[in-house]
């Protein structure tokens, strides 16, 4: 008897299943049996005498019914396990749900847990940073000075209320690497001034100050940091005595040391034009003149104009400027750069 070619045959020990035979014995593989087409009668596993041989060009091996059925089946079967997959994950995030919801409160505590991370979470927005504290909102004039902590790219605003009406000077103080930048605004929303180095009392010469005359009211008080650094700061807000107050029109005397300044007041009427001459006495002597009005235009001038009168250095600031209103102006001579400053100012009211 010739041994049969590979391929599907009747199990001989299952009839209603195919079983493949390698050539030699037969194999684990199994499918369901196709019905016997007529003419091709089965005989324990292996073709009947005559029957084509599996590889046959005559049609013998596997029909084309029998690779339909076997592809039909395999597909079933990879079906049936995806639903299954399926099945089996949607019962565990079941599971995880209800487990979730289980855990939803402390039994001890009967706090959500997620609540209360969200609490914290907001308290980290507001500001209570790790224990800290969020930066205060108001500065009390001639109270204790406000400690700031400014982020990068981030401003620190507070209310300066302001009951008696004065010459004030407003300022940072911070250690060195710190570089902060002060404004003060007014009640109405305009601002007074802004400064970014000097003017304040402080050891580090990057800190800011201003020192103007201030009415009762409420002023808003600007710190931000230079080209996005952050800073570490102390805001103060106290009032001060000016050199000269309510002065009369005339020359004054100057001689400021390193870091000081010279402050006067005058009275003026709506309409008047104030004019403020400041002459060094050497040609080391070199002026930084402010005015603040009584509208609180704030005005600045280093080195003199090609329009101001008489025949002062270049280095001799001067201003002349009409007020807009009733009220007191404020004079602020210093050096260049904080430094020294030898000389005489020459202030000149005229309707």
């Amino acid at each position: 008897m010739t041994t049969p070619e590979p391929g599907w045959y009747s199990d001989p020990q299952v009839p209603d299943q195919l079983r493949w035979w390698d050539g030699t014995a037969w194999t684990a593989h199994t499918a369901p049996a196709p019905a016997t087409a007529p003419g091709t009668p089965m005989h324990d596993g292996f073709p009947s005498p005559g029957a084509p041989r599996a590889d046959s060009s005559s049609g013998g091996g596997m029909r084309p019914g029998v690779v339909l059925g076997v592809l039909a089946v395999v597909g079933v079967l990879l079906i049936g396990a995806l639903v299954a997959t399926l099945l089996l994950l949607g019962g565990d995030e079941d599971t995880t749900q209800a487990d979730d919801s289980d855990q939803g409160t402390d039994p001890d505590t009967d706090e959500d847990p997620d609540e209360s991370d969200d609490e914290g979470d907001e308290t980290d927005r507001d500001g209570d940073r790790d224990g800290g504290s969020a930066n205060p909102e108001t500065l009390e004039a001639d109270g204790e000075a406000a400690s700031l902590t400014v982020d990068r790219g981030e401003s620190a605003s507070l209310t300066l209320t302001v009951e008696e009406a004065g010459l004030y000077h407003v300022q940072t103080a911070s250690s060195s690497g710190n570089d902060p930048m002060l404004s003060l605004n007014s009640p109405e929303g305009t601002q007074i001034a802004s400064v970014d180095d000097g003017g304040a009392d402080s050891s580090n010469t990057l800190d800011a100050g201003i020192v103007t005359h201030l009415e009762p009211g409420d002023y808003e008080v600007v710190v931000d940091t230079f080209f996005f650094g952050g800073a570490d700061t102390e805001v103060s807000a106290t009032s001060v005595e000016a050199d000269e107050s309510a002065l009369e029109p005339g020359d004054f005397d100057l001689s400021i040391d390193d870091g000081d300044q010279w402050i006067g007041t005058v009275d003026l009427a709506e309409g008047e034009t104030l004019t403020v001459d400041v002459r060094g006495d050497g040609p080391g002597d070199d002026g930084v003149l402010n005015i603040v009005m009584p509208d609180h235009t704030h005005l600045e001038n280093d080195d003199r104009g090609s329009d101001a009168s008489g025949d002062g250095s270049v280095f001799d600031p001067y201003l002349e400027v009409r007020s807009s209103e009733a009220g007191t102006a404020t004079i602020i001579v210093g050096g260049y750069g904080d430094g020294a400053l030898d000389g005489t100012v020459t202030v000149e009211v005229e309707d």
